[in-house]
Formats: C-alpha cells, structure tokens, sequence
C-alpha cells in the first residue's frame, strides 16, 4: 500500500504532484497528475497540456491519500522497474 513514508518504492504514475523546486525555471510551480516516468523523467499532466519534467535537479511533491511527501528527483532518477525493486532505508 502506498503511503507517505513508502512511496519512493512505488508506482508513481496517478499520483498528484508540484514541482517544489528545478533547475529549469519553466518547470517549478508545475502541478498535475503524473502519466508516465522513465529513467529520467517524469510527464506531468497540465491543464495547460502534457509537461517533461527532469527528475534530477529537482523537488517534487506528491499527494499520497491524505499526506504530501517531498522528494528529491536525484533520488528517484533509476528506472521505475529497479527503483520498485529496491529495498533501501527512509529515502
């Protein structure tokens, strides 16, 4: 079950998401729903259309049920498949 202390192993695609903070100054203040993710990106859906947004350089906050989780793109840039996999202590 997806949770605010579990979600780094989970399926991030559904999820609400803001872009907290990035490199690129076009993609903070970002909100929608995740559609996709690949090894390095993540495709947020808009009201404005379908964004890219770069996992690395970048904080993304997720809406997990009723708690919000702050990540660190750095630490989620690794295929979905393997992150899911991988057993790790809190991220």
């Amino acid at each position: 079950m997806r949770n605010t202390r579990n979600i780094a192993q989970h399926e991030l695609i559904g999820l609400d998401c803001e872009i907290v903070e990035s490199l690129n100054p076009s993609q903070r203040n970002v909100r929608g729903c995740v559609i996709d993710e690949g090894m390095n990106v993540i495709v947020v859906r808009t009201e404005k259309g379908d964004k890219k947004i770069e996992k690395k350089g970048t904080r993304i906050k997720f809406m997990v049920g009723r708690g919000k989780v702050t990540l660190d793109g750095d630490t989620i840039a690794v295929r979905p498949e393997d992150r899911i996999k991988k057993r790790s202590r809190r991220w």
